[in-house]
């Protein structure tokens, strides 16, 4: 009722707004999805690296890696940096697939164990900014559709207080469609922006956690190296 009695400024807001609401919860949904399939793919690497006797191993090994999972790819590029530093002291990749577990030996400069940290380090800032992509739609949409919902209120109430002047008096059949379009605009509004709030805090959550995990595996990929192939390591 109250959209019909909206002028075609209301009526456009209102469209507009329905038309965000859901590119929003599509963007969301999809999002959601994603996040959860690098949760899961970060899960089932993490069990397979942490079973090897060496951090190249999970590379190296016939076993295809998921590209789906943001810690993949930053371990496969800082892994090619430590095939590439090992190949120059001499290590085939050979010699790290017969590597037993507890060995350690062909030790690596402090400025080559610094070069494989900057390439995990590089990859993850870029993986960074894919976790968090498409959140500033959210963002926008969450601060954008009060503000057009407010705008469509201001317009309403103009129209009311148009047909009130072209009326001659403050009748209620004169000012009715320009209050009802300007409640319904607020409303619309509020629709669009509170779910994307929620959307966004909750998105926001788990891809602080991804990140975590990211931070975390370099530094755990990190002190694997540096055991094995540190200053402690034998050759």
């Amino acid at each position: 009722m109250a959209y019909r009695q909206s002028d075609w400024m209301g009526k456009g807001i209102v469209l507009l707004l329905l038309g965000l609401s859901m590119y929003i919860w599509g963007v969301m949904l999809s999002k959601w999805n994603d996040l959860a399939g690098m949760a899961h793919f970060n899960r089932l690497f993490f069990k397979y690296y942490r079973g090897t006797a060496h951090p190249a191993m999970a590379h190296l090994g016939e076993r295809k890696l998921a590209h789906g999972s943001p810690i993949v790819l930053i371990y496969i590029d800082a892994t090619k940096e430590l095939l590439a530093a090992l190949r120059r002291v001499g290590v085939s990749e050979d010699n790290l697939r017969l590597w037993r577990a507890g060995e350690t030996g062909f030790r690596l400069s402090d400025t080559e164990l610094a070069a494989i940290r900057g390439m995990a380090e590089r990859r993850l800032a870029e993986q960074q900014l894919v976790v968090e992509k498409r959140m500033s739609r959210i963002a926008t949409a969450t601060t954008a559709a009060p503000s057009i919902g407010l705008f469509g209120t201001v317009w309403g109430v103009m129209a009311a207080f148009m047909a009130m002047a072209t009326s001659g008096g403050a009748m209620i059949s004169a000012v009715a469609p320009g209050i009802s379009s300007a409640l319904l605009t607020t409303v619309v509004g509020l629709v669009v922006a509170i779910p994307s709030a929620i959307g966004y805090n909750a998105l926001s959550d788990r891809i602080r956690a991804v990140v975590v995990e990211m931070e975390n595996f370099v530094d755990e990929y990190m002190t694997d190296v540096a055991r094995i192939h540190g200053a402690g390591g034998g050759q």
